[in-house]
């Protein structure tokens, strides 16, 4: 198993547990609605997740997703849409943990900043957001290994800031940033924002 707080625990198995109690710790606190718990099991990495549970704990949905299989929401099959909205909606992480892209990002797209990663990727999962950016190299592998396979399965795309497929190892030191899109051609929007 793998956590946070109970950083990696071995017991020799074939399969890792990879934890995260409370995404959205600063939400409960404050009474805000929108934290989760999220599960994701694989071997040693994110690209060999093959199961994935988010549970939005106030509204009680449970997103999930079987690699190769599909992603789900309360049991019922989701999927991004194949064209992302006219005014696109996004999600950025701005506060001490923005960068020079999501400020960018801010002024020219309608933008909230909720809290939860797990959570706001599976909103792009099902249509809700059309994309969701981290600009930093902040986020660790225990806050997205089940919501990033979840969005896969829905299919949509995640990437880091440079265009390259995310991948994380399953420890608590790597940090990424994370672009998470319904759409490759609006990942390349974002990433090109970036690069100018």
């Amino acid at each position: 198993m793998l956590s946070e707080e109970a950083g990696f625990i071995n017991h020799n198995s074939n399969y890792t547990f990879v934890l995260d109690p409370i995404d959205g710790t600063r939400n409960a606190y404050r009474g805000i609605p929108f934290y989760s718990v999220s599960l994701a099991i694989g071997k040693s990495k994110m690209s060999d997740v093959e199961y994935a549970i988010v549970k939005n704990i106030p509204t009680g949905d449970v997103f999930t997703a079987e690699k190769g299989h599909g992603a789900f929401l309360n049991k019922k099959r989701i999927g991004v849409p194949e064209v992302p909205h006219k005014e696109p909606l996004s999600s950025l992480v701005l506060g001490i943990n923005f960068d020079k892209l999501t400020i960018s990002l801010a002024k020219k797209n309608k933008v909230r900043s909720l809290g939860s990663a797990s959570l706001e990727m599976c909103m792009v999962a099902i249509g809700a957001l059309d994309f969701y950016v981290i600009g930093k190299e902040y986020i660790r592998v225990i806050d997205i290994a089940a919501s990033t396979l979840i969005l896969r399965e829905a299919g949509g795309f995640v990437k880091n800031i440079f265009g390259e497929e995310l991948d994380m190892p399953f420890n608590l030191d790597e940090r990424s940033s994370v672009v998470a899109a319904c759409s490759e051609e609006l990942i390349k929007k974002i990433i090109s924002e970036h690069l100018k």
